[in-house]
């Protein structure tokens, strides 16, 4: 399977204007490892699914991409106010 690389399919505007950065396209275990290792950078992690506009045309038919793949997006986790006493 072959996912459309990122040129061909920029980044969703809503989430860029929030401050999320696109990654990459994963299957479910390889977010899980990016989500863990993002958050202990520091970083919120926001998953969204696979659409079959983000797949390649000669892969249109496959829709166990849509199943199976999320894109991973990323933003620096905002410090929380510190609490005074």
């Amino acid at each position: 399977m072959y996912l459309a690389p990122d040129t061909e399919h920029p980044p969703k505007p809503e989430l860029v204007a929030q401050g999320w950065e696109r990654r990459f396209m994963a299957g479910a275990g390889r977010a899980k490892e990016a989500t863990e290792l993002y958050a202990a950078m520091g970083y919120e992690v926001h998953l969204e699914p696979i659409l079959a506009s983000d797949l390649s045309e000669e892969c249109q038919g496959c829709t166990l991409a849509t199943n199976f793949f999320v894109t991973l997006y990323t933003r620096k986790r905002k410090p929380k106010p510190e609490q005074f006493s």
